[in-house]
């Protein structure tokens, strides 16, 4: 370990370096960036900031929109810190370092006959940053990704290492495991696989008051669903996904052109068609526009092709017996507004965790994700979606754009204290505050 990485000292403004998240909505000039390969690392960086009287942040993937991985102090870019360490096959336990991304813990995963539970769609995100926001699948019994850890190890903000589980630290656990980076940095963490296999999705055309209000009938057992709905003509897609002993079928020429309709032609026809629709017509006789709608392949694999463009998210999750009635509303707005959004909205069904910062504690949800390019105003539209979610009790995504102050958000978490009480045992001096995390949570004092 090269020690002098991490002696005290200033850095000029013009010399310190840049980062900026995926979406380049968010930009930090930390004071030092660090890429630390192991845990001792980990603890001399917090150490060494304690020390300077500076804080210190953790960046994954650059997945997330907000503010929550910009630091002035110290950033820790723990890409590299990204080994898997074991697999118990009996139990189904994998424990790895926390700086792996999603897409190669599933690679590594499947090649030993696994797979994570739920799957996303963000696989550049690394497992810490997933589940210390929040992140979460869609479907009747699927929960946040945090509610399948099992154990962790943290560095706590006093340079400590604590082993933490449900039997074990329990308080310590709960406050870490989604505590948006301010309890402690997530070193290993220990989570819950199945078995591998493959996934069967199936596409389908629908509209957004079907959608609505056919909830209940749609979801399904152990499938996974979601819908992306256009706001302001009321058209929906409705994706279901389930696990199949069947085998992947398509060919190479089969994949290609799905991959060109989904990531090229559908966007580009609609874009175009939104603006100019003669144009829009043309292209879509020119460009393979339609993608395949049903497909079975890996679950990273069909996450990966919906990426889609570079946008900015705000996300909502209210309970679920409001869901109509608050996207009925947010739909109503659209229209009125003008808005025309380019990219469709999200509606997605979480299951109740006791995760106490997880937006779906003891709350069976739905969450409504509003997308815009980030060369949009997207603003004043996420603003006033907010302020309709709000009257639902709406709980945001700590990953996402959100408007919102600890002082709002302190009534809609029954164990808001206890995780306050916990987060200053853990880190007394703020070590791991930013400017983000003192609006949204409020600063240790």
């Amino acid at each position: 370990m090269d020690l002098r990485r991490f002696v005290p000292g200033r850095v000029r403004e013009d010399d310190r370096p840049r980062w900026r998240n995926w979406a380049g909505n968010q930009v930090c000039a930390p004071l030092r960036l660090h890429r630390p390969l192991t845990e001792a690392e980990l603890v001399l960086i917090v150490r060494a900031a304690r020390a300077e009287h500076e804080r210190v942040r953790v960046a994954g993937g650059g997945r997330s929109y907000s503010g929550v991985a910009l630091s002035d102090g110290h950033l820790i870019d723990i890409g590299g810190y990204d080994a898997l360490l074991d697999l118990n096959v009996t139990r189904g336990l994998v424990t790895v370092q926390a700086g792996i991304t999603l897409r190669r813990l599933e690679d590594e995963l499947w090649s030993r006959g696994f797979v994570l539970h739920p799957w996303g769609d963000a696989g550049e995100s690394t497992l810490g940053g997933a589940i210390s926001t929040g992140s979460h699948g869609s479907g009747l019994h699927v929960t946040s990704l945090a509610a399948r850890v099992a154990a962790l190890r943290v560095v706590t903000g006093t340079g400590d290492v604590l082993d933490c589980s449900p039997e074990r630290e329990r308080e310590v656990f709960e406050a870490a495991v989604t505590g948006v980076g301010v309890a402690g940095i997530l070193s290993t963490v220990t989570v819950q696989v199945q078995p591998a296999a493959h996934i069967h999705q199936h596409e389908e055309p629908s509209d957004t008051v079907t959608v609505l209000e056919r909830q209940s009938a749609l979801l399904h057992g152990d499938e996974q669903l979601e819908a992306e709905l256009d706001l302001q003509s009321g058209a929906a897609l409705v994706r279901r996904a389930r696990r199949t002993e069947r085998q992947p079928e398509l060919g190479w020429r089969d994949r290609l052109n799905d991959e060109v309709a989904t990531r090229v032609g559908e966007p580009s026809v609609r874009q175009v068609g939104r603006v100019i629709p003669p144009l829009g017509e043309r292209l879509g006789r020119v460009i393979p526009h339609e993608p395949l709608t049903e497909r079975v392949d890996r679950a990273p694999r069909l996450a990966a092709r919906r990426t889609g463009p570079r946008r900015v998210e705000m996300e909502y999750v209210i309970p679920r017996q409001h869901a109509r009635e608050a996207i009925e509303r947010v739909s109503d707005l659209v229209r009125r507004s003008g808005w025309r959004p380019s990219l469709p909205a999200v509606l997605r069904w979480v299951a109740p965790d006791t995760v106490p910062l997880s937006m779906c504690y003891r709350r069976e949800a739905a969450s409504l994700t509003v997308r815009a390019r980030r060369s949009e105003p997207y603003q004043p539209l996420f603003e006033a979606v907010e302020t309709i979610m709000r009257d639902y009790e709406g709980r945001p995504h700590w990953g996402k754009v959100h408007f919102q102050t600890h002082e709002t958000l302190r009534p809609l978490y029954p164990r808001w204290d206890e995780f306050q009480t916990t987060r200053r045992r853990l880190d007394p001096s703020g070590v791991f505050g930013n400017a983000y995390t003192d609006r949204v949570l409020g600063a240790v004092r």
